[in-house]
């Protein structure tokens, strides 16, 4: 088979192959193709001036699918359409198939697309959309998509990231929460007075339990903080 060439030159009209669409020189006008009828015209082009049988053209247009020979009809009449073609450049062959003229091809515009040195095309060609799910049309976009894997894994990463930022922010607030909530009880529960000079530290209930014991008054309370409270006598 012929090697593919990306824009196929046919006297006032451009074929692109990749974009799909058929520039007339002449009006300007750019009518865009399905990508069936695309490559039902691209197989044309490649064995032109032979005569192409119908159920070759619906296995090159329509490939691992089943349509009926209208679907072909009907993508040959909207090529000739886009090419003014009233079947002097497709000609019909009635019970056989069709054959496009090559009087009709000139040299192409472009380098072929399995050269290497064109490709800037590659690269700056514009993203295609696939059609009823074509197999074909999933192949021409896959270099134009190749690289969502890689966004989505630093998406993926990304929202992990944060959601551990999220997570170490919120047990450090409960922490910080909770030590304020352990302090502010504490000093709530304590009361101290001052004896002669000296603080002794209670609970507001045990804070004026003054016992008379012998030898003189004794405070029940915490003194110069001992851990325990216990009955200090007031000078």
């Amino acid at each position: 088979m012929p090697s593919l060439i990306r824009e196929e030159n046919m006297h006032s009209y451009i074929f692109d192959r990749l974009k799909k669409t058929i520039f007339n020189n002449s009006t300007g006008e750019v009518s865009k193709l399905s990508m069936s009828e695309s490559m039902v015209l691209s197989h044309l082009i490649e064995n032109k001036d032979n005569e192409v049988k119908k159920s070759d053209l619906i296995a090159a247009g329509w490939p691992m699918r089943v349509v009926g020979p209208n679907s072909l009809t009907m993508a040959i009449k909207t090529i000739r359409q886009s090419l003014s073609d009233k079947g002097e450049i497709i000609e019909t062959l009635p019970g056989k198939g069709y054959m496009l003229h090559s009087g009709f091809i000139e040299d192409s515009l472009d380098e072929k697309l399995g050269d290497a040195p064109n490709v800037k095309d590659s690269a700056t060609a514009e993203p295609t959309v696939s059609e009823n799910n074509d197999p074909v049309a999933r192949f021409y976009e896959g270099e134009e998509f190749k690289s969502i894997p890689h966004k989505k894994e630093n998406v993926i990463h990304n929202k992990k990231t944060k959601l551990v930022l999220i997570t170490l922010l919120f047990f450090i607030y409960a922490l910080a929460f909770f030590v304020s909530f352990v302090l502010q009880s504490h000093q709530a529960s304590l009361e101290c007075i001052t004896v002669d000079g000296k603080v002794v530290c209670s609970t507001s209930s045990d804070i004026g339990d003054i016992s008379g014991l012998e030898d003189g008054e004794y405070l029940y309370g915490h003194y110069n903080g001992e851990a325990e409270a216990s009955f200090k006598k007031v000078e």
